[in-house]
């Protein structure tokens, strides 16, 4: 499923590291925001417990690619929770909550891979609340 990420931190108005918000990409369009943002195709690789985010290369200024996608690591600062609609696409029930760290950074053909895993990806257990760390969940 392919979705816009807004880059940056959500506390700062979009600057630093990480994810400030993942909408849909008609959201946007029309819409002037100096927040850099490019599209990424989200897969859930419910096997190995893993978020897959596939960026083209092509869409990435140089200058974006030094600041978030070099050194082999995608920097996160602030968690981020993922919208209940975009889980529910992605075949997770409950939420996905994205938590403050560093993740697997892959560079593959035209794209860069970002692979968000436990134990930084969390779902979030919709009944009660409570968060259960995705390689403790029986449900993915």
């Amino acid at each position: 499923m392919m979705l816009e990420v807004v880059f940056g931190t959500p506390s700062k108005q979009c600057k630093g590291l990480g994810i400030c918000m993942i909408v849909e990409p008609k959201y946007l369009k029309g819409m002037a925001t100096e927040c850099p943002h490019f599209p990424g195709y989200f897969q859930m690789d419910t096997g190995r417990k893993m978020l897959l985010v596939r960026f083209n290369r092509m869409y990435l200024s140089s200058q974006m690619i030094s600041r978030h996608f070099s050194g082999g690591l995608f920097k996160v600062t602030e968690p981020y929770k993922v919208l209940g609609r975009f889980c529910r696409m992605l075949g997770v029930d409950g939420g996905l909550m994205i938590e403050e760290g560093e993740y697997q950074l892959v560079q593959s053909g035209a794209d860069w891979i970002v692979i968000f895993d436990a134990p930084g990806l969390l779902i979030l257990d919709n009944k009660s609340n409570h968060k259960i760390r995705l390689m403790d969940c029986c449900a993915c």
